[in-house]
């Protein structure tokens, strides 16, 4: 029987540590679409990391949920999105302006940052990338769909009123990213498994980080990375071994998905 599956991208199919996706698990994706099932790539990650996505996964996925799970890919074109609204990204900037902090996110105009801070040129040294375009006008953009404070977690007491309304996920030590309470993975998810006629318990779900939470609960069988956040692990129906151990291809294999 067809089932949909979701699968995060980083640290889950693809390993920081060894910086590649696993031969096995690129096999395992090969066999699970020899097999007709929906494979659904679920990253808190932009519309910009397709590329690298497609190329180290070395598949086209049948549907893609970007920016955990505010915009939906599905045959090149965007089948759902969701973006957070002009006047509340404009109180978030407003108190950032007030208090000098950077802030950036991705838009409908690609990834961006209002300007450059030491916080902003430290998170993306470490990230080993290019620091996103400077857009001046940033706040006045009417399409954001996650928001990014470059700011320490002792800084967020600062903008906690605002927090509150919001999903956090700290990607850096100096950077956090925002979305709406009532976004998340499973956003898409539900969207995708409704359009495509697939019941909860036709669906499987691979993840490792605490954005993956609502995503693992949403799906039929939640799987966690034995490295990932406790927190998950703790909900999670199996624990996978990581990525660089072919913890994906040996628990698809364990559930009969390639039989």
């Amino acid at each position: 029987m067809r089932k949909i599956i979701f699968l995060d991208f980083d640290n889950t199919l693809y390993s920081h540590r060894t910086g590649r996706v696993p031969s096995s698990a690129r096999k395992a994706l090969e066999d699970l679409r020899s097999r007709g099932h929906f494979l659904v790539l679920a990253t808190g990650r932009g519309l910009e990391s397709r590329a690298m996505v497609d190329r180290e996964t070395a598949i086209f996925f049948d549907a893609y949920i970007f920016l955990n799970g505010q915009v939906v890919i599905e045959n090149e074109q965007v089948v759902f999105e969701q973006h957070i609204s002009l006047e509340n990204t404009k109180r978030v900037f407003s108190l950032a302006d007030s208090l000098g902090v950077a802030y950036g996110g991705f838009t409908c105009v690609g990834q961006a940052l209002n300007r450059l801070t030491p916080h902003v040129q430290a998170v993306w040294d470490d990230f080993e990338s290019d620091i996103p375009p400077i857009l001046p006008g940033f706040r006045d953009i009417e399409k954001i769909y996650l928001l990014q404070l470059y700011i320490e977690e002792s800084e967020e007491p600062l903008f906690q009123d605002i927090l509150n309304g919001y999903v956090t996920n700290r990607p850096h030590q100096y950077l956090l990213s925002l979305i709406p309470k009532n976004a998340g993975k499973s956003l898409g998810m539900n969207f995708l498994m409704d359009k495509h006629g697939f019941g909860k318990a036709d669906s499987y779900a691979f993840g490792d980080g605490y954005n993956d939470v609502d995503m693992l609960l949403c799906a039929g069988c939640g799987i966690a990375m034995a490295d990932g956040n406790e927190k998950l692990k703790a909900l999670a129906d199996i624990v996978c071994p990581p990525a660089d151990e072919d913890g994906i291809a040996r628990i698809i294999e364990s559930l009969g998905l390639c039989t």
